[in-house]
């Protein structure tokens, strides 16, 4: 998780060329070190950024979820090697 979070933090600045290895394990270590001192220093403040991220996954996962009711209820496209099937459900 540590490795996709540097990913994502170091792609503005390398827009262009590819992540140099050791700055994508330096970030992520730094990560991992901010997380670990946080956890000890305070157990509010960690129980509360757990918290925190359940919920940005929860909600994201409802969004999807909803999103693909929607879409089923519209009509469904099917796609095939050579074209293109729409499947209406009502």
């Amino acid at each position: 998780m540590a490795l996709t979070v540097a990913n994502y933090l170091l792609q503005p600045v390398f827009p262009a060329c590819e992540i140099p290895d050791a700055a994508l394990k330096l970030i992520a270590a730094l990560c991992i070190s901010f997380l670990t001192w946080l956890n000890c220093r305070s157990m509010r403040v960690t129980t509360s950024l757990q918290n925190t991220f359940m919920f940005t996954k929860l909600a994201a996962l409802a969004i999807v979820i909803i999103l693909g009711v929607i879409a089923l209820f519209q009509g469904m496209l099917l796609f095939s090697s050579s074209r293109i099937i729409v499947l209406k459900i009502f």
